[in-house]
């Protein structure tokens, strides 16, 4: 999985982490601000959100894309229409590449094609899959989703998310950060320092232990093996 943090030089980065834990290897080193990674669906390329030191949680942001084999790293702007960038989805065959906004979503083919992101259209076809590329869905077959409470709020800071049910029925997390899905059965989320993983069919949330873990732990991304 991939997480961001704040490393012991104080500069937000990337880190990588083992599915049970362990160690948390540091793998950006740029003065950049780096944020919402989303792991390619093979698990070898991640895509995230970056901007220049000191810009506030409100200001545009480039998207790049790192091969994490051979560290070649594309990057591209992304358009004004769809506000403040907030989060990247993958198509699930890994082709399209879509970022989530304030107030709309973007599109674009991935690489090896060259990046141009466009806003895609409400009432157009391709807004179903850009809609689930850039949600929190649960279960497999999907059985909820997570949204904010709070329609207001949208900073990177703690607050008041909901599992949400095709029937309208709300469950709510509290004020925890970025939960994001963890494989077919689990939700993950921070408290703190600690990521919780949390089954979908109820139980004790399991703590991830780690070391070497960075401040602020935030924005994680999991990958799995996809079934075909």
């Amino acid at each position: 999985m991939v997480i961001v943090g704040e490393a012991s030089d104080g500069q937000t980065d990337l880190f990588a982490l083992g599915a049970q834990g362990g160690e948390a290897t540091r793998f950006s080193f740029t003065r950049m601000k780096e944020y919402a990674p989303a792991l390619h669906p093979a698990g070898t390329v991640v895509a995230f959100l970056r901007r220049a030191p000191g810009a506030i949680d409100s200001s545009p942001a480039t998207l790049v894309v790192l091969n994490l084999l051979n560290s070649a790293e594309r990057q591209t702007a992304l358009p004004a229409d769809i506000g403040v960038p907030r989060r990247i989805g993958w198509s699930p065959d890994g082709a399209m590449l879509y970022v989530l906004g304030d107030v709309g979503i973007a599109g674009s083919a991935a690489p090896p094609a060259t990046m141009t992101f466009v806003p895609v259209d409400t009432a157009g076809p391709g807004w179903a899959a850009a809609d689930t590329a850039t949600s929190v869905l649960l279960g497999l077959p999907v059985v909820a989703r997570v949204e904010t409470c709070a329609r207001d709020c949208i900073s990177s800071v703690a607050k008041p998310w909901c599992i949400l049910t095709p029937d309208g029925r709300r469950q709510e997390l509290g004020r925890v950060v970025t939960p994001f899905r963890w494989g077919t059965d689990s939700l993950a989320f921070f408290e703190g320092d600690r990521l919780l993983v949390y089954p979908l069919g109820g139980g004790r949330p399991r703590r991830m232990e780690w070391t070497r873990a960075p401040e602020r732990p935030r924005d994680g991304s999991y990958w799995e093996t996809r079934p075909r």
